[in-house]
């Protein structure tokens, strides 16, 4: 009867340190976090408000996987990869659509100052995202 528990032990039971893996990683899972805040700020400012909203949930997940206070959890850098990566995906479809169908170019001298910060908020939340989840995938494979 008691043999389900040795199947599925409980992850929060067990009180294992982390890997040095996962204690090298957190500076960088940090890093990344900042800078998807900033996009994020930036991203309401430019009134993209469906993109801040979901990089703000997107990085409250981020907070997850640190919030063992040691190292990287691992179930929620999955998570938090996957959230990434469709994220980055839509971002990146997002920029192309951008840059085919505006009236300037992407980065113009003509253009307001505005147009060209959201291009180049446009073009660094994707590659952010995109390298979260890649750093997502490296630790759930190491």
């Amino acid at each position: 009867m008691g043999g389900g528990k040795m199947i599925f032990p409980n992850a929060a039971s067990l009180n294992l340190p982390p890997t040095r893996f996962a204690l090298k990683a957190r500076p960088y899972f940090i890093g990344l976090l900042g800078v998807q805040a900033l996009l994020m700020v930036a991203r309401f400012l430019i009134l993209d408000v469906w993109g801040a909203l979901l990089s703000l949930l997107i990085l409250t997940l981020g907070t997850f996987v640190l919030a063992t206070g040691a190292g990287v959890d691992t179930g929620y850098c999955l998570y938090y990869g996957l959230m990434c990566l469709v994220n980055g995906i839509f971002d990146a479809i997002l920029f192309l659509e951008r840059a085919v169908h505006v009236k300037y170019p992407l980065f113009s001298r003509h253009a307001p100052a505005v147009f060209n910060a959201a291009s180049g908020v446009f073009l660094v939340c994707p590659i952010i995202e995109l390298a979260a989840a890649s750093r997502c995938i490296v630790r759930w494979t190491w």
